[in-house]
């Protein structure tokens, strides 16, 4: 059935070809990142300090997932969580606009429509399946099918527009016009959030309106010189998530998103005057001679514009890099030296007593966090900064990823390799890893029922502040006598830890049951608030100071550890795996 665009129901199977591969976009996305499960960081760490690795694992990456807003999106938010520096996440968004030219070469060979019976394969496989790999081939074979039957949907409806005379007079009016073709490009791919759609939709028309001219034979409407501009746009346009993304974030965060919007902006714009030249004017505007098929032509065009662009920044990156800085002045706080470092699973199988070792000496680190978390609470506290309650949030994500990354390194361990002693300590390890995870939410809900306070305009204030600012020093002087009792296995010090436990919450339990008593009558108007949430932040406090409990009872008291190595096995993997 050939329907005409006069015909409500063309529009809604162009819409409905366009959200399929929208769909399938960003589908693919989600699924390689399931598959890559956790993967991604290791890869990323690699990236640090080298511009030219940063670039290729960019390239790669969107390749891959086919979206080079997820991958910038994503390196800000490694940015925002002090995994990346600047110059780093540079490298990368430049790599993924190069990566992002793979979608419109894909889609361009001849035989993309017969790909849509992935489709079906796909959804085989996902209805099938009972386990989990073989369900994520199947979500990936059935993304994949929905890209290609969207855009055989688009397409072949989208060919009937070529034979309309108010079809070709406005791409003639864009064709004399190419800057507004860049603003539509930018507009549209920022409302698509996705540039991989804007560029298939051009190339379907650009195709059909080349077919219709041959047919027709007489010279096209469209050419590259109409089209480009509109190409261009589409990558000013794909800036937006990034800007979206930093919104709220790191120095460094916003540094990246601006870098992204001026590599893009900058790129669309030499290419805009080099468009003009007039030999490259004559022989763009010529492309509908070319032997190359049209959607190739845009997906050389395309390529040719990233690429020349990735390398003329690549060449002066510290340069722009520095002048990004300057139009985004001043630092962030130094989280400390305290990095999250790659531990080698092999070490861990082949070594086990070096590799707990190693295990342990991350998760000091990780403990080292949780004080710095209740440090920057107690500044929080003093001045009110966001940018200190932000802080807060980007240090409980470093504890969970040590978390999650101790989980996977610890357990591989062969149990024909441990003695008793390294069950103990790898025991002592992973209930410790926990604790400190504990500690790091509570920290969180913390600063969050201080965020919602000051958005109230309700902020602590007089005795109540002071409670509270009290109970945050005593966690920090407990978390620090922790982290040396675990540090050195010290029992004594452990020892000390409980009875102090027991004696702090004591003494919050007393102020809890008489601290509603002594409010003063002229604060009756905020009694249900202060009532609403203090007892939630003192009972944060006391269960901060059972989690250091918990750590010193692995050594402050008489109990052994010497577990079955398999029960316990089956206890860590219940417990502490995602």
């Amino acid at each position: 059935m050939n329907l005409t665009p006069d015909n409500p129901l063309f529009w809604f199977l162009v819409l409905a070809g366009l959200g399929l591969f929208l769909f399938g976009i960003t589908s693919i996305s989600r699924v390689i990142k399931k598959m890559a499960e956790g993967g991604l960081q290791k890869i990323m760490n690699k990236c640090l300090g080298n511009r030219f690795t940063g670039f290729l694992m960019g390239t790669l990456f969107t390749a891959l997932i086919q979206s080079s807003s997820g991958t910038t999106a994503l390196t800000i938010g490694m940015v925002r969580a002090g995994v990346l520096t600047f110059v780093a996440a540079a490298s990368i968004i430049i790599g993924a606009n190069v990566g992002t030219t793979i979608t419109s070469f894909v889609i361009s060979i001849p035989i993309a429509e017969y790909l849509s019976i992935c489709v079906l394969i796909g959804g085989f496989i996902v209805l099938v399946a009972t386990r989990r790999k073989y369900q994520n081939v199947g979500d990936l074979l059935f993304a994949i099918g929905c890209i290609f039957l969207g855009l055989w949907i688009m397409a072949s409806n989208l060919k009937q527009l070529a034979a309309y005379d108010e079809f070709r007079a406005i791409m003639a009016f864009l064709t004399q016009n190419p800057w507004l073709g860049l603003v539509v490009g930018t507009v549209l791919t920022a409302a698509m959030q996705s540039s991989s759609a804007v560029i298939g939709v051009v190339q379907s028309l650009y195709a059909a309106a080349i077919a219709a001219s041959i047919a027709a034979g007489t010279p096209s409407d469209i050419t590259l010189f109409g089209v480009l501009p509109i190409l261009f746009g589409a990558n000013i346009g794909t800036t937006i998530t990034a800007l979206i993304s930093s919104i709220g974030g790191t120095k460094d965060a916003k540094r990246a998103a601006v870098f992204h919007l001026i590599y893009n902006l900058s790129g669309a714009l030499l290419f805009m005057g080099i468009l003009f030249i007039p030999p490259i004017r004559s022989w763009v505007s010529s492309s509908g001679s070319w032997t190359l098929s049209p959607a190739l032509q845009i997906a050389f065009s395309h390529l040719a514009f990233n690429v020349i662009t990735a390398l003329l920044f690549l060449a002066i990156l510290k340069p722009v890099c520095h002048l990004v800085e300057k139009m985004i002045p001043g630092s962030d706080r130094v989280s400390s030296s305290i990095v999250i470092r790659e531990l080698d699973s092999k070490v861990m199988a082949s070594f086990p007593s070096e590799g707990i070792a190693l295990g342990k000496e991350q998760v000091v680190s990780m403990f080292e966090y949780g004080k710095l978390m209740f440090e920057t609470i107690g500044e929080y506290l003093d001045t009110g900064k966001p940018a200190d309650a932000e802080f807060v949030h980007d240090i409980e994500g470093n504890i969970d990823k040590i978390d999650r990354q101790m989980n996977d390194y610890l357990l591989v361990a062969d149990k024909g390799e441990m003695s008793p002693s390294d069950v103990t300590m790898l025991t002592r390890t992973l209930r410790a890893c926990k604790d400190i995870e504990r500690i790091g939410d509570y920290g969180e809900n913390l600063i969050t029922f201080f965020e919602n306070a000051a958005e109230r305009k309700q902020p602590l204030t007089g005795s109540t502040k002071d409670i509270v600012a009290k109970a945050n020093q005593d966690a920090i002087a407990l978390i620090t006598k922790t982290i040396e009792a675990f540090k050195t296995d010290n029992r004594s010090a452990s020892l000390s830890i409980i009875k102090e436990r027991r004696a702090l919450n004591s003494s919050l339990d007393d102020l809890i049951e008489h601290f509603f008593d002594d409010i003063p009558s002229g604060a009756e108007s905020n009694r249900e608030y202060v009532e609403l949430i203090f007892v939630d932040i003192i009972n944060c406090y006391q269960r901060v100071y059972s989690h250091c409990s918990n750590i010193a009872k692995l050594y402050g008291t008489d109990k052994k550890y010497n577990f079955d190595f398999e029960k316990e096995t089956k206890l860590e993997n219940m417990n502490y795996r995602y």
